[in-house]
């Protein structure tokens, strides 16, 4: 199960990527405003891939228009993986852009967590500040 709890009303969809032009029941959520919205995915619909590391992940997008991506739009990449100690969830960010290559990983901001994990604004990483050359003056001394 999925949960946004969001800052602001959402009038727009949520879906897995992939299924966006057939908007499978458990994969693509028509949203009529609220804050609060849920996806219950099931391990064998939405186009969920296991990665190297056997986490089971999918892209998820929330998109303000219906049909259109705008800048403001997010996506999350969800992971989640069962073992003999638990469940571990991830997530992190991802370009809502279905065209778009992957986000390096820094730029991802993932968070991990035991069976829940929330991300809020503030797991977003800063940028590095670049470092400012000090041009240092030398005087000869005789």
């Amino acid at each position: 199960e999925v949960e946004f709890l969001l800052d602001e009303d959402h009038d727009g969809v949520i879906y897995t990527r992939g299924s966006f032009a057939k908007k499978p029941k458990n994969c693509f959520l028509d949203t009529d405003g609220g804050e609060r919205h849920k996806m219950n995915i099931p391990y064998d619909e939405c186009g969920l891939k296991e990665d190297e590391e056997g986490f089971l992940s999918q892209t998820i997008v929330l998109q303000q228009d219906d049909w259109l991506i705008f800048p403001g739009d997010l996506a999350f990449t969800v992971h989640c993986k069962i073992t003999d100690q638990g469940r571990i969830a991830r997530i992190g960010l991802a370009d809502p852009d279905p065209s778009a290559k992957d986000l390096a990983k820094h730029k991802k901001s993932t968070v991990e967590g035991e069976t829940t994990v929330t991300f809020t604004p503030d797991d977003i990483r800063p940028r590095k500040k670049s470092k400012k050359k000090k041009a240092v003056k030398k005087n000869d001394e005789l």
